[in-house]
């Protein structure tokens, strides 16, 4: 049914229980939404590009069909002309994909805008290996997005091991001129992920 429903009209994909047959059980189907071609039909106007309303569940994707949505949510989240609230969201989105890691959300890290760089950086916690976003995470905990990559911190440190995480939080608390938000959950996440040396640390 789903079949004939597409080759009736391709724009029936914007119809939930289409989606999720597609994304759950026919991936090979999902390919003529993925090229960048506007969706015309009943359901859609075709004025613009249909961005896939998918947020989780990426692994039964093909690794071409991950490649061809990464394409398609890069442009999107780089259009300036989306209110900043639709591609902060795009970021998230974008985040979960498994091919994406840090070089892919570096460049909106380092964006003037500030919402779409903070959206970045709370994205990163997201990706398939979030232990793989700690070096961009500390490297914004001394400026103006200190809070926002530090909340994105508690997520990463669940991958990370103990004494390793031990040795950065240490450093987060003791180094001069960290900002106390930064310093009082450095502090807590020292407490949470208990290691060797976490209850002297804590005393000292």
């Amino acid at each position: 049914r789903v079949r004939e429903l597409l080759a009736w009209d391709r724009s029936v994909i914007t119809l939930a229980p289409v989606l999720q047959h597609l994304h759950r059980r026919r991936q090979a189907w999902l390919d003529p939404y993925l090229d960048g071609t506007p969706l015309k039909g009943r359901f859609a106007s075709g004025t613009t590009i249909y961005l896939l309303p998918v947020r989780a569940g990426f692994h039964r994707w093909l690794p071409r069909q991950q490649r061809a949505f990464l394409v398609l949510l890069a442009r999107a989240a780089a259009d300036t002309k989306h209110p900043h609230q639709t591609r902060a969201a795009i970021l998230h989105q974008l985040a979960r994909l498994p091919i994406v890691g840090p070089d892919q959300l570096a460049p909106y890290v380092a964006s003037d805008e500030v919402p779409i760089a903070e959206a970045a950086l709370g994205a990163l916690a997201w990706i398939d290996t979030p232990q793989a976003a700690l070096p961009l995470l500390l490297a914004n905990l001394d400026g103006d997005r200190a809070r926002v990559a530090m909340y994105a911190l508690p997520r990463v440190a669940r991958h990370l091991d103990a004494a390793v995480l031990a040795g950065h939080l240490l450093a987060l608390i003791t180094a001069p001129g960290r900002k106390i938000t930064v310093r009082k959950e450095a502090l807590r996440l020292l407490g949470e992920h208990r290691g060797p040396g976490s209850v002297p640390a804590l005393q000292a």
